[in-house]
Protein backbone atom coordinates (compact mmCIF):
# COMPACT_ATOMS: atom_id res chain seq x y z
CA UNK A 1 0.00 0.00 0.00
CA UNK A 2 1.16 3.39 -0.59
CA UNK A 3 2.03 6.10 2.08
CA UNK A 4 -0.74 8.64 2.15
CA UNK A 5 -0.68 10.75 5.10
CA UNK A 6 2.04 13.15 3.43
CA UNK A 7 3.31 14.55 -0.29
CA UNK A 8 5.80 16.90 -0.43
CA UNK A 9 6.35 19.21 -3.58
CA UNK A 10 9.33 21.59 -3.89
CA UNK A 11 7.96 24.32 -2.17
CA UNK A 12 4.94 23.04 -0.61
CA UNK A 13 3.58 19.91 1.83
CA UNK A 14 0.46 18.30 1.96
CA UNK A 15 0.75 16.40 6.22
CA UNK A 16 -1.99 14.93 7.66
CA UNK A 17 -1.27 16.04 11.18
CA UNK A 18 -3.36 13.68 12.77
CA UNK A 19 -1.08 10.66 11.82
CA UNK A 20 2.12 12.03 13.59
CA UNK A 21 1.96 11.39 16.99
CA UNK A 22 1.84 13.92 19.25
CA UNK A 23 5.58 14.24 21.13
CA UNK A 24 6.58 15.01 17.22
CA UNK A 25 3.88 16.45 15.37
CA UNK A 26 5.50 20.13 16.44
CA UNK A 27 8.92 19.92 15.39
CA UNK A 28 8.04 17.96 11.98
CA UNK A 29 6.05 20.66 10.95
CA UNK A 30 8.30 23.29 12.00
CA UNK A 31 10.97 21.59 10.61
CA UNK A 32 8.70 22.03 7.11
CA UNK A 33 7.67 25.38 7.73
CA UNK A 34 10.73 26.30 7.33
CA UNK A 35 11.39 25.34 3.27
CA UNK A 36 7.64 24.83 2.74
CA UNK A 37 3.73 25.92 2.47
CA UNK A 38 2.61 23.19 4.93
CA UNK A 39 -1.39 22.16 3.53
CA UNK A 40 -2.80 20.44 6.59
CA UNK A 41 -5.24 17.53 5.24
CA UNK A 42 -7.50 16.17 8.54
CA UNK A 43 -7.31 11.84 8.68
CA UNK A 44 -10.37 11.25 6.66
CA UNK A 45 -9.15 13.78 3.51
CA UNK A 46 -5.98 11.68 3.94
CA UNK A 47 -7.48 8.03 3.88
CA UNK A 48 -10.76 8.62 1.93
CA UNK A 49 -9.94 10.99 -0.48
CA UNK A 50 -6.29 10.58 -0.96
CA UNK A 51 -5.39 13.81 -0.68
CA UNK A 52 -1.89 12.96 0.51
CA UNK A 53 -0.97 10.72 -2.33
CA UNK A 54 -0.87 13.81 -4.84
CA UNK A 55 2.57 14.67 -6.92
CA UNK A 56 4.24 17.48 -8.32
CA UNK A 57 5.61 16.99 -11.61
CA UNK A 58 7.40 19.24 -14.31
CA UNK A 59 7.48 18.98 -18.48
CA UNK A 60 10.52 19.57 -20.14
CA UNK A 61 9.91 23.62 -20.19
CA UNK A 62 9.56 23.30 -16.28
CA UNK A 63 5.96 24.04 -16.41
CA UNK A 64 4.73 22.12 -12.62
CA UNK A 65 1.64 20.32 -12.70
CA UNK A 66 0.03 18.69 -9.36
CA UNK A 67 -1.45 15.34 -10.46
CA UNK A 68 -3.86 14.08 -8.49
CA UNK A 69 -7.53 11.58 -8.79
CA UNK A 70 -10.99 12.98 -8.91
CA UNK A 71 -11.25 11.79 -5.17
CA UNK A 72 -8.27 14.09 -4.14
CA UNK A 73 -9.89 16.68 -5.87
CA UNK A 74 -13.33 16.27 -4.24
CA UNK A 75 -12.08 15.93 -1.18
CA UNK A 76 -9.47 19.21 -0.90
CA UNK A 77 -11.55 22.24 0.25
CA UNK A 78 -11.18 25.25 -2.24
CA UNK A 79 -8.75 27.18 -0.02
CA UNK A 80 -6.20 23.86 0.15
CA UNK A 81 -7.01 23.65 -3.82
CA UNK A 82 -6.32 27.72 -3.89
CA UNK A 83 -2.98 26.93 -1.86
CA UNK A 84 -1.47 24.12 -4.11
CA UNK A 85 -2.55 26.04 -7.74
CA UNK A 86 0.24 28.10 -6.69
CA UNK A 87 2.13 25.54 -6.99
CA UNK A 88 1.44 24.07 -10.40
CA UNK A 89 -1.69 23.45 -12.59
CA UNK A 90 -4.15 20.58 -11.02
CA UNK A 91 -4.87 17.60 -13.09
CA UNK A 92 -6.91 15.45 -11.80
CA UNK A 93 -8.09 11.88 -13.28
CA UNK A 94 -10.71 8.80 -12.09
CA UNK A 95 -8.93 6.51 -10.59
CA UNK A 96 -11.20 3.96 -8.67
CA UNK A 97 -9.33 0.49 -9.67
CA UNK A 98 -5.88 1.83 -7.92
CA UNK A 99 -7.82 3.51 -5.23
CA UNK A 100 -10.18 0.75 -4.01
CA UNK A 101 -8.42 -2.33 -5.15
CA UNK A 102 -4.71 -1.42 -5.13
CA UNK A 103 -4.92 0.98 -2.19
CA UNK A 104 -2.99 3.43 -3.73
CA UNK A 105 -3.85 6.08 -5.60
CA UNK A 106 -2.25 9.43 -8.39
CA UNK A 107 1.06 9.11 -6.67
CA UNK A 108 1.95 5.18 -6.64
CA UNK A 109 1.30 5.35 -10.22
CA UNK A 110 3.84 7.76 -11.28
CA UNK A 111 7.79 7.36 -11.09
CA UNK A 112 9.83 10.00 -10.02
CA UNK A 113 13.29 10.49 -11.70
CA UNK A 114 15.59 12.75 -10.23
CA UNK A 115 18.31 12.11 -12.79
CA UNK A 116 20.15 14.89 -14.80
CA UNK A 117 18.85 15.10 -17.99
CA UNK A 118 21.84 13.94 -20.86
CA UNK A 119 22.68 16.65 -23.26
CA UNK A 120 23.96 14.28 -25.87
Amino acid sequence: MCIRDRSIGDNFAVVCTESIDSENRESVLESLKQTHEVIEVSLEQAEQGFCANILQVSNQKGDKFIAMSDSAYKKFTEQQLSILSKHGKIIHASLPTIEEIGGGSARCMLCEVFLQRNSA
